[in-house]
C-alpha cells in the first residue's frame, strides 16, 4: 500500500506532532516477508515543497521507499475547494504515473495509535475485496430553517483507494467548488466501500486527554450544535480529525497533566456533519 501524504500551508502546523507520532509507531513494513510492503508518497503544495522534503528525510528511518511529488500550484479557495483541487491533482498524478498499488490518502490530522497500523489496514483491505475502504458516516445537511437532514452516507475522504481510481477525468469535470470531494463522490464510492472500524472519524476535535483507561476529546467546532465528543474505540488503529496535535502529543508522552474530571457522561452515537 502507498501512503499518500498531502501537505499545505493550512495544515503544516501539524507536521511536528504528526512526524513524531508516526516515528513512534515504528517501521511501516512488517518483518514478515509475506506481509504487504508499503511506501510513502508526499504531495506538498508549491510553497511548502521544502516541508515535503524535510518530512521525507524525517521518515526515512521507518520506510525505505519515499517519493516527494509536489504540486505545481497552491490551490485556492479554502475548504473545501482547495482540498478538492489537492486531491484531484494528486490522485490523477498517481493514475498517470501508472502506480499499480492501492493508496491511502493520509491527511495530517490522522493519528496512528499502535504499531503495525498500516499492515493491519492493508490486511483488512485485502480480505474485504472491495475497491475502497474507510470510515463510512452519514452525510448531513441543513434545511432553510436550520433543521438537520440526512442525505445518504459517504466514505470520509481520508481513506483507501484502488490503483485505477481517477482514470476517468469526467469524475472531476463537474465537481462544484463548495462541496467536499468525499460527499460529491459518495454515490460512486460508498456502495463499493468496505466500512472499516479500524479508522475512526472524529471530525474537528481537540484537547485529547487520558481519563483512566479511556482517551477523551472535545469539539473544536459544534456545527448546528451537534457534538463529536466521545472516546476512542478500542479497535481503531488510526484516528482522523484531531486539529491541534494533542492526540499525537498524548501518545508520544508530551501531553500536559490530565485535565480535571469532566462532569456527566460523553454523548454516545452522535452523528457527524460534513466537516473537514
Amino acid at each position: 500500500m502507498l501512503l499518500v501524504i498531502p501537505i499545505s500551508s493550512a495544515d503544516a502546523h501539524l507536521l511536528p506532532d504528526f512526524t513524531k507520532n508516526i516515528l513512534r509507531c515504528g517501521p511501516l513494513n512488517s518483518a514478515n516477508p509475506e506481509a504487504p510492503k508499503h511506501g510513502i508518497r508526499i504531495v506538498p503544495t508549491h510553497t511548502v515543497q521544502e516541508l515535503g522534503t524535510k518530512l521525507a528525510n524525517d521518515l526515512a528511518p521507518i520506510c525505505p521507499e519515499i517519493v516527494v511529488d509536489p504540486l505545481d500550484c497552491d490551490p485556492i479557495g479554502g475548504w473545501p475547494n482547495a482540498c478538492n483541487i489537492h486531491f484531484i491533482k494528486a490522485s490523477t498524478a498517481l493514475w498517470r504515473a501508472k502506480i499499480e498499488r492501492t493508496w491511502y490518502w493520509f491527511e495530517l490530522d490522522n493519528t496512528p495509535v499502535s504499531e503495525g497500523w498500516l499492515t493491519a489496514l492493508s490486511q483488512e483491505y485485502m480480505q474485504a475485496r472491495k475497491p475502497f475502504m474507510g470510515a463510512v458516516v452519514p452525510t448531513y445537511g441543513t434545511r432553510g430553517d436550520g433543521s438537520i437532514v440526512t442525505n445518504g452516507k459517504h466514505m470520509v475522504g481520508t481513506g483507501i483507494y484502488p490503483n485505477w481510481w481517477a482514470r476517468d477525468p469526467k469524475v472531476w469535470m463537474t465537481m462544484p467548488g463548495n462541496i467536499p470531494f468525499d460527499v460529491y463522490l459518495q454515490d460512486m464510492i460508498v456502495e463499493q466501500c468496505h466500512p472499516t472500524l479500524k479508522i475512526q472519524h472524529v471530525g474537528r476535535t481537540q484537547n485529547f486527554t487520558r481519563h483512566g483507561h479511556h482517551i477523551m476529546y472535545d469539539d473544536k467546532l459544534m456545527p448546528e450544535g451537534i457534538s463529536y465528543a466521545s472516546s476512542i474505540r478500542p479497535e481503531a488503529v488510526v484516528i482522523h480529525g484531531c486539529k491541534d496535535g494533542s492526540l499525537a502529543r498524548l501518545l508520544c508522552g508530551d501531553a500536559p497533566p490530565p485535565a480535571p474530571k469532566r462532569r456527566g457522561r460523553p454523548p454516545k452515537n452522535r452523528p457527524f456533519l460534513v466537516t473537514p
